[in-house]
């Protein structure tokens, strides 16, 4: 197994459009994140970037998440 840290670019601006890139950052946030949490009880950042990068993959999916709630919140209420 290859224990070499997956590193991005430095420098390169993010592509909120492209999904190959949001999900290489994810896979990245989520290793860096299981390795601190063997180290440190908390790593509250990197869940509040991880599950943005993941609300950008899925609207760049055409997948409003804000959205589908708002409509069963009014499909119940009506």
């Amino acid at each position: 197994m290859n224990n070499t840290p997956k590193m991005l670019p430095k420098n390169s601006p993010l592509e909120i459009d492209n999904n190959d890139a949001l999900e290489k950052l994810l896979e990245v946030v989520l290793l860096r994140e299981s390795l601190s949490q063997r180290t440190a009880a908390k790593a509250p950042a990197s869940v509040k970037l991880r599950a943005s990068l993941a609300d950008m993959i899925l609207l760049n999916d055409d997948f409003d998440r804000k959205q589908i709630s708002a409509n069963a919140t009014a499909e119940v209420e009506s």
